[in-house]
Order: C-alpha cells, then sequence, then structure tokens
C-alpha cells in the first residue's frame, strides 16, 4: 500500500530543497496551494499523474516521492529508466498504481537477491 504521508514529506523535503514555496510549486501544477498543502501533510491524495508532474517540476526521479532513495541511488543504467517511463505513460492510467507496486517489489527482491546482482 502507498504511504501518502511518505509522499508529502518526500514532496515537502524536495520542494525546499529547491527553495520554491508552496504557492509557487501549486501554480505550476496548475493545482490550488491549499491541495498541496493536504498533499504534503499526507491528507489529500495526488494521482499518478500529478505524482509525475510534481517529480518533473523537482527534477527528482519519481521513486524518490514513495521514499525508494536506496533503490534510485543504485540505478546503473538510467536510460532504461527513460524507456519505462516512456512506457508507462501508455499504459492506461487505472494500473498505474498496480504498477508502481509491482515495481517496487521486483526492485526489493532483486536487491535482496544475492544472486541477481
Amino acid at each position: 500500500m502507498i504511504d501518502v504521508a511518505v509522499i508529502g514529506q518526500s514532496i515537502k523535503r524536495s520542494r525546499r530543497k529547491k527553495k520554491l514555496s508552496q504557492v509557487e510549486l501549486a501554480k505550476t501544477l496548475e493545482i490550488s496551494n491549499k491541495y498541496l498543502s493536504e498533499i504534503e501533510r499526507g491528507i489529500g491524495t495526488p494521482s499518478v499523474d500529478l505524482l509525475l508532474r510534481i517529480a518533473v517540476e523537482l527534477d527528482i526521479h519519481p521513486g524518490e516521492l514513495f521514499g525508494d532513495f536506496e533503490f534510485t541511488s543504485q540505478i546503473k543504467h538510467p536510460e532504461l529508466m527513460l524507456k519505462l517511463d516512456e512506457i508507462y505513460q501508455d499504459i492506461p492510467k487505472q494500473y498505474h498504481e498496480d504498477i508502481v507496486t509491482m515495481n517496487r517489489t521486483m526492485a526489493k527482491f532483486i536487491i535482496s537477491d544475492p544472486k541477481m546482482k
């Protein structure tokens, strides 16, 4: 299950790192700053599309929004991630959350299995 509190904290941390106010980021994303505040506090639940837009605006990998810092720092082939992102865009939005869950599970399995390294 996706932890919206972790996502909110990640967005807030990344936004502050970029020295953006909530108002500035919300304006760029074309959402209200009240909604962005709710997302950052773990009250609002953003769509996958919005999460991808936030990641782009904050110049971070989408995985960082889910607290996957260890995984994203171990990526050896960023071109693979770009290709997967392209494919992801073609998949209907109703399946995005399931795909994110599957990817996180596979990544944890691969990282934990010494034969897969």
